[in-house]
């Protein structure tokens, strides 16, 4: 059976690992009704615990594009914030036939 989890995260522009049992996908990242970032995943609870690592960045902040790749973007008030993954947990063609 297939569950969405909330994650939090504990602060913007550091990177985050999360424990994530049978990862799916991304599915929205917003801020939660206590003011927090966080990200919303489709995950297997069954399954083995993978650990993902992820960062929040605002706009105009750098990051390494190389490290980096954007997942989903959300705002709140006037701010606009990006959900990042790392290149090397997101780049399935390197497993790919």
């Amino acid at each position: 059976m297939a569950v969405i989890y909330k994650y939090p995260f504990p602060k913007a522009g550091e990177p985050t690992e999360l424990k994530i049992r049978g990862f799916c996908e991304v599915v929205h990242a917003g801020i939660d009704g206590n003011g927090l970032p966080c990200l919303w995943a489709l995950v297997m609870p069954e399954k083995e615990e993978e650990t993902w690592t992820y960062m929040i960045v605002g706009t105009g902040q750098e990051f390494d594009i190389k490290q980096w790749c954007h997942l989903k973007t959300f705002t709140k008030d006037i701010f606009v914030f990006h959900l990042l993954g790392r290149v090397d947990q997101w780049d399935r063609s390197i497993d790919a036939p």
